[in-house]
């Protein structure tokens, strides 16, 4: 599957990731997505760019969407907690980080806490992907929320009544400087 923001981020790797539409306790309609995650080592500024494009339900406004190259794109940025990723362990694997973070979706944004895992699979420094840009090696985990209506999605055009829930498992971050 080619990765939709690819062409946005030429020089990041991007990552897949799972959308699911919750009603409820019950989770349903999981779609793969893609998204891309960056962290600037030297000030903590970290962004995760999350393609909601599979949520819309009318492929009518997909299209639409598409050839006005106006992506629906959920904008996740926020200061890193981890100071230096460089020293993390195996060790670490079990802590749970904390960031307060400004999410936003075109002119709508709020504050949202991002509460994530970093896995660690061996000890060693930041390696680069196949495509020569570097990348943390620790993965990073996380699932969040996302309600529609906090965003202007629950109307037209894109019409998503139900919260979006955004699960996030082991993808690579991207190091930029």
């Amino acid at each position: 599957m080619a990765l939709f923001l690819s062409g946005h981020c030429q020089d990041k790797a991007g990552s897949q990731i799972a959308l699911a539409l919750k009603k409820k306790d019950t989770i349903y309609n999981a779609v793969q997505s893609d998204a891309i995650f960056t962290l600037n080592g030297s000030t903590q500024e970290f962004h995760a760019m999350v393609n909601l494009f599979p949520i819309v339900p009318n492929p009518d406004i997909k299209d639409s969407l598409a050839e006005n190259e106006k992506p629906l794109h959920l904008q996740i940025t926020g200061r890193f907690p981890v100071r230096n990723m460089g020293f993390l362990t195996v060790n670490d694997n079990n802590k749970t980080y904390s960031m307060e973070c400004l999410c936003g979706i075109y002119d709508s944004s709020k504050h949202c806490p991002l509460n994530f895992n970093l896995m660690i699979l061996e000890d060693r420094p930041p390696v680069q992907d196949i495509t020569g840009a570097p990348f943390y090696q620790p993965r990073l985990s996380f699932a969040m929320v996302l309600v529609p209506g906090d965003y202007g999605l629950d109307k037209e055009p894109f019409s998503i009544i139900e919260p979006v829930m955004i699960i996030v498992k082991d993808v690579q971050i991207n190091k930029v400087q």
